[in-house]
């Protein structure tokens, strides 16, 4: 089965050793994955998997961000505590 993974995370998290580190754990035994992400704001996705086929990173528009999230199978959110 492919997995479809919403990636989300705020600019304010700084970090990226440790967003690897959470990513790395959760797909480590996924093989047949791609990315769902609306925003990259500290090029942590791009830095990671930018090598990876555009297929497997899918950037999507904000605006849409509800119709598409329906289709992710998982989702890895970062929450810096504030909203």
């Amino acid at each position: 089965m492919n997995s479809l993974i919403l990636i989300a995370y705020p600019k304010e998290l700084i970090n990226f050793n440790f967003f690897e580190r959470k990513v790395e754990s959760i797909i480590k035994n996924q093989k047949n994955f791609s990315f769902l992400i609306f925003d990259d704001p500290n090029k942590f996705v791009e830095q990671k998997w930018g090598e990876l086929p555009n297929k497997k990173i899918k950037k999507k528009d904000r605006a849409h961000s509800r119709i598409y999230a329906k289709e992710a199978t998982q989702a890895i959110v970062f929450w810096d505590g504030h909203d």
